[in-house]
């Protein structure tokens, strides 16, 4: 069973770090901070897509030390899926960043 708590996490594109409600199981794809879900939110897919990849390359050396990620495509492919995800459930970024801080204010 997955518990559910205010987590301390870093973001993946940014190392910001950042609060939010999160379960047992860390998927990098998901940790992304309020800041960077806005500014790449408004972006279409080949500009998001690139935007990503330009952040994930720019700090590989620290997601190698802390994921042991080593630059494959596929982490990218799935924030980019995830970001689509979540603007398919809610119709605004603003939308998205409140329901993160209710989830903050929750716990």
């Amino acid at each position: 069973m997955a518990c559910m708590c205010i987590r301390d996490l870093d973001c993946t594109l940014c190392q910001r770090h950042f609060e939010m409600m999160y379960g047992d199981l860390i998927i990098l794809e998901e940790l992304i901070c309020d800041e960077c879900l806005k500014e790449l939110w408004p972006l279409e897919d080949d500009e998001l897509r690139k935007r990503v990849s330009e952040r994930l390359a720019g700090n590989a050396s620290w997601l190698e030390q802390h994921y042991r990620w080593h630059g494959e495509p596929e982490l990218g492919d799935h924030i980019v899926q995830h970001i689509q995800e979540l603007k398919q459930r809610r119709p605004s970024i603003v939308q998205v960043i409140q329901d993160r801080e209710a989830g903050r204010r929750t716990w």
